[in-house]
């Protein structure tokens, strides 16, 4: 179709028509421009998305990670802590037999040693210091007796005798001045003479024996028959009371204080013995064993003198 010519003549509708085509020309520049800038700034923001999400996924599985970490460090202490009980148990269980054993035993040793032994030693002390007792009674009544006897034998004797003793108490008499010349030398001179006396004796010994032995008599002392109706006599001795008197001392004086409270002080160490095994870990011994690591009782040790006369007299 022909353009048709212009309706006013004169007139330039390309002129007129230029600024609008321009108009649209820019406007669709501008659309067009701003779609790319749109389009660009679209793109740009899609990087910078992509990327951000990409740094926010990598950060996030990190942290993530780091938080299992450090969630599963607990969880491995509490797995070793569960299963250290429980080789707790089981190692308690094991030597639960052996624990009971040993603090029944730190309790038995009390009660069976400790307090019954000291009750025993004491009744044992008791029991014999009434057997000293016994003794001491049985002397005395035999010393007694026995002087009795004596003097009743030399009283039936003393028509016989009366001469004899006559005769030994005047020689006594005559040696008596000589004895004290020896014994005030001796006192207040400091010159010991007594030597002369002791060989003396000594020399008239050796002759009685001689004689005794080729004549038959002797020259110091009484013939045999005289000696016995008038000078010997058998009796117990004072020493034996004496000895019997010292052991009744010792049972109800230093028997008892010595023995007291050992046994139990010795119970005490072997029962704290078992309690600390009792609690001992992880291996217990037995009590018997326990028992062996320490020293047996021992009484204490009794006077030579004193035992050899419980050994004499018992």
């Amino acid at each position: 179709m022909k353009n048709k010519e212009p309706m006013i003549e004169g007139f330039d509708w390309g002129k007129a028509t230029k600024p609008l085509k321009d108009i649209g020309k820019n406007i669709a520049k501008g659309l067009k421009d701003t779609g790319g800038e749109i389009k660009k700034g679209y793109e740009d923001t899609n990087k910078e998305v992509n990327k951000a999400a990409k740094d926010v996924n990598k950060k996030a599985t990190k942290a993530i990670d780091n938080a299992l970490k450090s969630a599963a460090k607990p969880m491995k202490g509490i797995e070793k802590t569960i299963s250290d009980f429980f080789n707790y148990v089981d190692t308690f269980n094991k030597t639960l037999g052996p624990r009971f054993k040993n603090v029944f035993s730190g309790i038995e040793v009390i009660f069976v040693d400790g307090i019954k032994g000291e009750i025993q030693t004491l009744t044992d002390s008791i029991g014999s210091g009434f057997k000293t007792m016994g003794w001491l009674f049985a002397g005395s009544g035999e010393l007694v007796r026995t002087y009795i006897m004596c003097g009743i034998k030399f009283i039936r004797n003393i028509y016989f005798c009366i001469f004899f003793y006559i005769f030994q108490i005047l020689f006594y008499i005559i040696y008596l001045p000589v004895w004290l010349v020896m014994w005030g030398l001796k006192t207040f001179a400091g010159i010991d003479v007594f030597w002369i006396e002791t060989r003396t004796w000594d020399g008239l010994r050796i002759v009685d024996g001689y004689t005794w032995h080729w004549l038959g008599f002797h020259i110091i002392y009484w013939p045999k028959n005289v000696r016995e109706r008038c000078f010997t006599c058998v009796r117990l001795k004072k020493s034996v009371v004496n000895e019997i008197g010292a052991a009744v001392d010792y049972n109800f004086n230093e028997r008892i204080k010595k023995a007291s409270g050992t046994k139990m002080k010795w119970a005490e160490r072997v029962s704290a013995a078992h309690m600390k095994e009792a609690v001992k870990w992880p291996d217990v011994d037995n009590p018997k064993k326990v028992r062996n690591k320490i020293s047996k009782y021992k009484e204490p040790p009794i006077d030579p003198e004193i035992k050899a006369l419980f050994d004499k007299y018992d």
